[in-house]
């Protein structure tokens, strides 16, 4: 699964909102910063990737979020394959 369909696959769950799409905000969609936490530590524990709360409230809608994740996925794919 992508970063864009686990993210609004998650943010959709945690919401209880089916009808969610990857333009929406999530903040405007219902969540709050305790639900921005429960989405970062799933996204965590499903992509393995070390993630933060800030990136949901700097990235608030969830194709921002996606693509934020995407960076974070690249960024350790790059040290993993550049470390000494």
């Amino acid at each position: 699964m992508d970063d864009q369909a686990l993210v609004l696959e998650l943010a959709r769950e945690l919401l209880d909102r089916p009808d969610l799409t990857l333009d929406e905000d999530f903040f405007s969609a219902g969540g709050d910063s305790i639900t921005a936490m429960h989405l970062i530590g799933r996204l965590s524990r499903q992509t393995g990737l070390r993630l933060r709360v800030a990136q949901v409230f700097a990235n608030s809608t969830l194709r921002d979020l996606a693509a934020s994740v995407e960076q974070v996925r690249a960024a350790a794919e790059h040290e993993a394959t550049h470390a000494p």
